[in-house]
């Protein structure tokens, strides 16, 4: 009973909870320390990732629909 709970626990915690809090962090990470200070400075990359992520939102999205299909295929062929 006690090793099926900590079963249970340690599952539910890697999926549901350190999962989604690392998933966050790594994506406002890279988007604070990468992306928004390219565009506040300006230029042709600036440019261009303002028109392609002018908010976090879009950078969520845009990342999670390139990257899901990648990760996919990357567990797939392993």
């Amino acid at each position: 009973m006690l090793f099926r709970a900590w079963f249970y626990f340690r599952t539910g915690y890697s999926l549901y909870i350190a999962f989604p809090l690392g998933f966050i962090s790594t994506v406002i990470v890279v988007y604070s320390l990468a992306i928004k200070p390219a565009i506040e400075s300006g230029g042709a990359v600036g440019g261009y990732l303002q028109t392609l992520f002018p908010h976090l939102v879009n950078f969520v999205i845009i990342g999670a629909v390139v990257l899901t299909p990648i990760a996919v295929s990357l567990d797939y062929i392993t």
